[in-house]
């Protein structure tokens, strides 16, 4: 699922938003994958935890081709797994052991407006 174009409408909701709708109504007829407002490694556990089966990444190694290039891409890849690892294993130092699977019960519902 994606809003590409969706930042040029100030009240829309962002694609983190109607997952958990979204992956509902699917019933499991078919894998959802978010595309859209993806920016660090906990945003894909919180996706994969309100039921996405994958994320699209790619602003991150664009920024990172064109700093960088080749090596700026494997930075990247380098800072969205320790941030995937961070957010996984809270107070644990990185690598210490397996991470536990994400679930929508891991988070916390947002505070309204």
């Amino acid at each position: 699922m994606s809003n590409h174009g969706g930042r040029q409408l100030d009240h829309a909701p962002s694609p983190i938003e109607v997952l958990p709708e979204i992956v509902g109504r699917g019933r499991g007829r078919g894998e959802v994958i978010l595309d859209g407002g993806i920016r660090r490694g906990s945003d894909v556990v919180k996706a994969i935890a309100l039921g996405a089966r994958a994320c699209m990444l790619g602003k991150a190694f664009n920024y990172g081709v064109a700093a960088l290039g080749e090596r700026g891409v494997e930075l990247a890849i380098d800072i969205l797994q320790r941030e995937i690892d961070r957010a996984l294993r809270p107070g644990q130092p990185p690598h210490a052991g397996p991470a536990q699977t994400a679930r929508r019960s891991h988070l916390r519902a947002a505070a309204g407006p």
